[in-house]
Formats: C-alpha cells, sequence, structure tokens
C-alpha cells in the first residue's frame, strides 16, 4: 500500500515487501499518512513501514527481514504497546531531523522492540523513551546520534523501567548529543552504556552494578541510577 491512512485491528497478514511504503503516486517524498496498529500477526520479507507520516503501534506482533519501522523527514512513531521485530536489521530506524519517536509501553514483559542489530537506530530524530524494553541482539539496544530522553523528571526514579539491552553496549550515544536520562537500566556485555550522558535526575548519578548473569553463556554489566548520597563515606 502506497498511502492513505490504515488500521490494523487484528487477524494474520503476510506482505512478501512492505506493509505500507510511501510513494510519489500518493504525495511528494514519500508521505504516506498514518498507521495504526492494535492487534494482528503481520509479517513482511521486507520493511514493514517505510517513508514519512505518523505509526502508531499499540499492540500485535510485526514482524520484518528488514527494518521494521524506517521513519524519516516529519515523521512520528508512537509505541504504547506490542512487539516490534526485525530479523536482520533494526526494529526502528529514524533517519529524519523533524522524526520523533515515542516509546511508552508499560508492559516490558510482553511488549518489547527488538532489533538483531539494534532495536533503536536514532541516525537523526529526537527520542523519547519513557517506558518499555529494547533489546538488541548483536550491537546496541539503542544507538544515539541526535538528541534523546530516558524516563520522566517527575523525581520518582525507576531503575528497572525502561529496560535497554545490548550486545556491545546497551545505550551508545554519539559524540555532542544531548542525552538525560531519569528512569531506567542499562545493560551490555562491555558496558551498561558508552559516551556522555548530558544530564541525570537532580540528586542520582550513574552506577555501575557490576555483572547480571543471564545464563551460562550471557553475562551483562548493568547501569542505573542511584542517590549521590549512597557514595558518601565518613573518614575516621
Amino acid at each position: 500500500m502506497y498511502g492513505g491512512n490504515v488500521t490494523i485491528n487484528g487477524g494474520t497478514i503476510y506482505c512478501p515487501n512492505y506493509i505500507v511504503k510511501g510513494s510519489t503516486y500518493y504525495q511528494n517524498d514519500n508521505y504516506f499518512g498514518t498507521v495504526t496498529i492494535n492487534g494482528g500477526d503481520i509479517t513482511t520479507d521486507l520493511y514493514g513501514v517505510y517513508g514519512r507520516g505518523t505509526v502508531n503501534v499499540s499492540g500485535g506482533d510485526f514482524v520484518t527481514k528488514d527494518n521494521t519501522l524506517y521513519l524519516y523527514g516529519t515523521s512520528t512513531i508512537n509505541i504504547t504497546g506490542g512487539n516490534i521485530r526485525s530479523r536482520e536489521k533494526y526494529g526502528i530506524y529514524s533517519n529524519g531531523s523533524n522524526t520523533r519517536v515515542n516509546v511508552n509501553s508499560t508492559d516490558i514483559e510482553n511488549s518489547v522492540i527488538y532489533g538483531y542489530k539494534s532495536a533503536i537506530h536514532m541516525e537523526a530524530g529526537k527520542l523519547y523513551f519513557v517506558d518499555g524494553k529494547a533489546v538488541g541482539e548483536t550491537e546496541y539496544g539503542v544507538y544515539l546520534k541526535d538528541d534523546a530522553v530516558f524516563g520522566i523528571d517527575d523525581r520518582v526514579i525507576s531503575i528497572t523501567k525502561p529496560e535497554i539491552v545490548g550486545n556491545y553496549y546497551g545505550l551508545y550515544v554519539h559524540p555532542n548529543v544531548f542525552t538525560e536520562v531519569y528512569d531506567g537500566i542499562f545493560k551490555g556485555k562491555t558496558e551498561g552504556y558508552n559516551g556522555i550522558i548530558t544530564g541525570v535526575a537532580d540528586g542520582y548519578q550513574l552506577k555501575e552494578d557490576g555483572e547480571e548473569v543471564v545464563s551460562e553463556e550471557l553475562t551483562l554489566n548493568t547501569v542505573y541510577l542511584i542517590e549521590q548520597d549512597s557514595f558518601l563515606q565518613v573518614k575516621s
């Protein structure tokens, strides 16, 4: 499908290429409209949604071979549930300076963004990751070349959500990227994160908490927020 407003509420859908691909046949510069996925089992052998527009995912299982959601230009992705899975590349790939990716899925046991490479690759665009789980199997949970915020600056700190898991690092931040962390835990085989975190919740700092043994074959290093007073020691 090349454009218009598309809503999927359930059922089983298989496509050999795209579910929706923006096209100049519909509007200029690959604009496709709004895609809403509330449920269903969706599988493609290429991309899931490609182009410019708005994508809302609240349920269902969306599995693709290539990037599941590839958006650029002026676009918006809203994830509040469901599973997004790329078998060979990225669950979400953002390549537009005016693209905004919002993730707020409270059911992290049954709602995961997964990428064989990275779960979320932000080449450009803003990421607001309030709640949910992102897993990158061979690279990073989240890869940032643009600004991002994790959690909410509300003085209520969660050290379990959002959960960002990667192979090398849970979170990889390029230089000169503005990144704030107010909630969450970051896990990776090498380290929980790599790069500079610009800001954290007042009175807190990121703490490396050693290793989490997942299985005999897999051990992850974890990083999360802890009150700064916890680091103070009284000298005799």
